[in-house]
């Protein structure tokens, strides 16, 4: 992600999780909205101030 954000022709960026049962290792949520492993280590992951709302 910190290389993601510092590229200057990136703006923004979608997350396959819940377009398709095709990436299950891509889920961010559990069947019950839960956090999975990727959900907890995606939130934890440090975001620039370019990112934020």
């Amino acid at each position: 992600m910190p290389l993601f954000e510092s590229n200057p022709h990136a703006f923004r960026c979608a997350w396959p999780s819940g377009w398709t049962d095709a990436l299950p290792s891509a889920d961010l949520l559990g069947a019950s909205g839960e956090l999975t492993a990727l959900g907890e280590l995606h939130v934890s992951l440090a975001r620039t101030a370019r990112c934020s709302p």
